[in-house]
């Protein structure tokens, strides 16, 4: 059998059962045969009727790969590498939610006035196989 099949199987499985999954953002459970499941790009017609800027708020609206992004969360959410998926990398965004603290912001300031004056640099650090670190120049 060959994985297509495999997971159109496991699809319908969900489907005539009773599974639930819990959002990890609010904690609401979904009835997973309503959730619109697919294999790869075999969309089902739930699948097809969903909207992207709700699946996705943030990389798709901003015209964003989410497979260019990496996940810090501190002292900023993203580095998102703009166009790496594509070996052509365009630019490179810092990506941040709204402030909400006073410290938070006060963190978001003094990186953008350290971006607006220039004020950083490129360091390339390799982890040797023994585990030393060394610094190229």
């Amino acid at each position: 059998m060959n994985l297509k099949t495999e997971a159109k199987e496991i699809i319908q499985t969900v489907k005539e059962n009773r599974f639930y999954a819990e959002c990890p953002c609010c904690g609401e459970s979904i009835q997973l045969k309503k959730a619109g499941l697919f294999y790869l790009n075999d969309f089902t017609p739930e699948a097809e009727s969903l909207d992207c800027k709700k699946i996705d708020p943030i990389f798709t609206p901003r015209k964003l790969n989410p497979d260019d992004a990496k996940v810090i969360f501190h002292p900023i959410d993203y580095i998102v590498f703009n166009g790496m998926k594509e070996n052509s990398l365009k630019n490179i965004v810092l990506l941040d939610r709204e402030a909400k603290i006073s410290e938070h912001r006060k963190i978001q300031r003094s990186i953008e006035k350290v971006i607006g004056t220039g004020n950083y640099e490129w360091q390339t650090l390799r982890v040797m196989d023994d585990g030393k670190i060394r610094e190229e120049w």
